[in-house]
């Protein structure tokens, strides 16, 4: 994923995995969760970084998932999954600088966020791969 963010350079982005490997490095693997950073531990890096918000695409990207984030900070229904929401937001965030403009119509699946982000919740009922993914995958409402 990293290698396909357009609008950052590599340096840029090999400075922060090399941050984040130095802030892990003496921490111990968790036995209760995967323990595996993903590209959206770059979301924040991106975000704070105000040389790179005077780019037009990634200001209206930091804004739109500011956005986002507050909406989910001030009421999400379900607070236990509230990290959860944050790091998809975070996830397709990074993701979207990787298109070819903000107008693409192309996501991630429900399945590339329960793989690539390897999602886990000390809370979740069911510890599988299952259940991760049908909390990702919009349910048909009947009014």
């Amino acid at each position: 994923m990293f290698n396909k963010v357009y609008l950052v350079e590599n340096r840029h982005i090999l400075k922060n995995i090399s941050r984040v490997i130095h802030d892990i490095f003496d921490k111990d693997v968790p036995e209760d969760a995967p323990g595996i950073y993903s590209f959206d531990t770059y979301w924040p890096a991106i975000k704070g970084n105000g040389l790179l918000k005077s780019d037009v695409t990634i200001s209206k990207v930091v804004n739109a998932s500011t956005q986002l984030e507050e909406i989910i900070n001030r009421s999400f229904p379900h607070m236990v999954y509230q990290p959860l929401a944050i790091q998809i937001i975070y996830a397709l965030s990074v993701h979207r600088l990787t298109t070819n403009g903000l107008d693409v119509q192309f996501g991630l699946t429900a399945e590339n966020l329960k793989d690539d982000l390897c999602l886990y919740l000390d809370s979740m009922p069911e510890n599988d791969a299952d259940f991760s993914l049908a909390l990702l995958t919009p349910r048909s409402r009947t009014l």
